[in-house]
Parts: C-alpha cells; sequence; structure tokens
C-alpha cells in the first residue's frame, strides 16, 4: 500500500513560521519530502555504513540546495554546512548528545535566544537586561517544537538514545517552548 505522507499539515511552511525538519534517508520513506523539507541532517562522516544504507543517499544530498548540517562542509554535497555542535555544547553546558534528534532539539530550542546573560551598567549599577536563554529574535525563535515518527521505543536499538532526547525535551521546555508529541510516540 500507499505511505501516508509523513507531513500531516499543509501549512507548515516557512512562510508561515514553520519549518520542517528532516534527518538521514527520510526521504526513502516519504518522497514528498522534497518539496517540503527546510533544513536536513545527516551528522555522520557520509562515507560511513549509516551514511551508505541508501545507495543513492550520496547522489541525493549533492543535488539538494537548502541546507544540510553534517559534521562539516562536504565539497561533493555543496550544500552542506557544519553542525554546530561546539556551540550547543557551550549554551546547554551539556554534551549529553547520543543522536541527531536531540541535536536538532536543542538547536532549534537555542536559535533566536541570548547566548549569554546580557549586563548593563546604569549609574554605575550592574543590570540584568536579558537573561541567556530568553528571546533576542523573534523571527528565528522557536515557540513549539513538533517531534513526529521518532518514538525511540524502550525494547529498541534506541534505548540508549531515548533518555538524551527527553532530556532534549526538558531543556526546550524549560525555556517555555512548546514541545508536542503524537500520542502514538513512545518518548
Amino acid at each position: 500500500g500507499a505511505i501516508a505522507s509523513v507531513f500531516k499539515n499543509d501549512e507548515w511552511t516557512i512562510e508561515k513560521g514553520c519549518e520542517v525538519w528532516g534527518l538521514n534517508e527520510l526521504y526513502m520513506v516519504d518522497p514528498s519530502i522534497a518539496a517540503k523539507w527546510d533544513r536536513w541532517f545527516d551528522i555522520h562522516d557520509p562515507r560511513s555504513t549509516i551514511s551508505t544504507r541508501d545507495d543513492k543517499n550520496m547522489e541525493w544530498l549533492s543535488k539538494q540546495t537548502k541546507p544540510i548540517y553534517m559534521v562539516q562542509h562536504f565539497a561533493d554535497i555543496p550544500a552542506s554546512i557544519p553542525f554546530p555542535l561546539d556551540q550547543i555544547v557551550k549554551y546547554w553546558e551539556s554534551d549529553y548528545l547520543t543522536n541527531t534528534i536531540s541535536m536538532e532539539i536543542l538547536l532549534a530550542a537555542m536559535e533566536g535566544r541570548y547566548q549569554k546573560d546580557v549586563w548593563e551598567t546604569v549609574d554605575d549599577v550592574n543590570t540584568l537586561v536579558h537573561r541567556k536563554g530568553e528571546v533576542e529574535d523573534k523571527s528565528k525563535a522557536f515557540g513549539e517544537i513538533q517531534i513526529w515518527g521518532v518514538d525511540m521505543a524502550q525494547d529498541s536499538e534506541y534505548n540508549h538514545q531515548r533518555p538524551s532526547c527527553e532530556a532534549a525535551i526538558g531543556f526546550a521546555r524549560g525555556l517555555g517552548i512548546k514541545v508536542f508529541l503524537p500520542d502514538t510516540s513512545d518518548l
């Protein structure tokens, strides 16, 4: 039978303030993703076995024009950009990242937010003007993150990755970001 689209809402467009992020070989699950995604994540060396499960993965990656976060920029994947791992670890003061989903959640949660406390001196008194994590740029800060197609079942190969996702969700919620999980998700 036909695979139902992973995109449940045609209103999810960048013009309406929504972004669709995909990863790894999701394009194999739902080919309609080609017209829908805004950022892609393949945080593995593209020549590793995890990135070559689909023998056409490198070809697909090389043809894309939107940002593809990878371990570094690769000349044969022109749209590839380095994932800001150091910035993520510094911002969250944690390197508890066991999977790409956690990395995506933490990137989304910190975008458009102050990276550190901002102080200002007024009449010789230091005053905290903005706190780390407060929204700095409303056009870049996400107020909601929806996580679709991520189950992380405890009895699967992902059981060691699930706690990292749960922590990332907690960090995002701690900033006041609404995190939506479908009822069917094990997360």
